[in-house]
């Protein structure tokens, strides 16, 4: 597994770097005008000209990604207080299937550690938060565009999803090995006894077998990564043409903007809750004993059925509301700037 992500993110680097210098595919004929060439569908090699361009800077390219980046960054931060405590309690259930309800948790939450009880593993997320939605927002808005250029036009008319697919998939690919270990420390905090809740007593119990422990659930990992970005890349895009062809705005509003994140979280919620549910099985304290997909898969729904994979599910999906009503407003608003620039 490691190593076939390991191959993503060579492929995915390349991808970036050749976005950033797509400009030097345009080659300009002896009479100066601007012409391109690619294979179409049946083998043959067309060329195309190409009305004049303006040749983007590698600064003002780099500048975009930058400014990009910072507001990813913002966009997992500013939220978190709200976001952590719901990721806390969703965690808490799915690592005791069935134990209690929301309420139940909250009430015992609270009075064993008061407030501050619901922030457990808030480092190692508010890392994770910002270290992945500084690179992802970058690759959420480039590659559908760098993808759109290469695919066949036949393609394209015939599967005009299949972009937001191919960027759900790479981004996915090149980010399971940077957050799995910080996902591991988070669930493992979250779901560790308030003595013991510290960095120091993982690495101390873990110091002999640490790189396995700090990617344990990497199997698990890697498809909720992969359903959790096509199920929103794909959402986000579905949702946003039905509102606009339902009110006629060309650009949404924010009381419209409002109304598909909810629906685009509750789309993407009840698709990953499993997966999420698995992984938390494989990563928490005293994790499962087995460390397969399918073993674990099959150990929840021996012990709790099919309702085992979607314990948690209220909490979840108040989370991946909150969280699409920051997304999706964001999203809407960078795609159009980076759409309308000329990168």
């Amino acid at each position: 597994m490691k190593r076939v992500l390991i191959l993503f993110y060579i492929i995915t680097l390349n991808l970036m770097l050749n976005h950033i210098t797509y400009a030097s595919h345009f080659n300009e004929d002896g009479e100066g005008r601007l012409r391109t060439s690619s294979y179409s569908s049946n083998g043959s090699l067309d060329t195309k000209e190409l009305a004049p361009q303006h040749n983007t800077s590698y600064p003002s390219v780099i500048s975009k990604y930058l400014e990009v980046s910072f507001s990813g960054a913002l966009r997992g931060l500013i939220p978190l207080p709200i976001e952590h405590p719901f990721d806390f309690m969703k965690t808490r259930m799915q690592a005791n299937l069935g134990a209690k309800s929301a309420f139940n948790m909250v009430q015992e939450i609270y009075q064993q550690d008061g407030l501050k009880g619901f922030y457990a593993g808030v480092i190692p997320n508010g890392t994770r938060l910002m270290i992945k939605h500084a690179y992802r927002w970058p690759m959420m808005l480039a590659f559908p565009n760098f993808f759109d250029k290469f695919l066949p036009e036949e393609t394209k008319t015939e599967y005009p999803s299949l972009k937001k697919f191919l960027t759900g998939g790479t981004i996915a690919s090149f980010e399971t090995l940077i957050i799995c270990p910080l996902e591991r420390l988070q669930v493992w905090l979250m779901t560790t006894y308030r003595d013991e809740k510290t960095l120091g007593n993982f690495y101390q119990q873990n110091r002999g077998n640490l790189k396995k422990e700090l990617y344990r659930g990497l199997n698990a990992s890697y498809p909720k990564q992969l359903v959790t970005w096509i199920s929103f890349l794909v959402a986000d895009e579905k949702c946003k043409a039905l509102a606009r062809e339902y009110t006629g705005e060309k650009e949404l509003s924010f009381t419209t903007l409002l109304s598909v994140s909810f629906v685009v979280g509750a789309i993407n919620a009840v698709i990953t809750l499993p997966f999420g549910c698995i992984k938390t099985q494989m990563q928490k304290h005293n994790p499962v004993k087995s460390n397969t997909l399918i073993s674990v898969t099959r150990q929840i729904y021996q012990n709790s059925g099919i309702k085992g994979f979607y314990a948690g599910w209220p909490v979840k999906l108040a989370q991946f509301m909150v969280r699409s009503l920051f997304t999706v407003t964001l999203f809407e608003k960078l795609e159009k700037k980076w759409n309308n620039s000329k990168l």
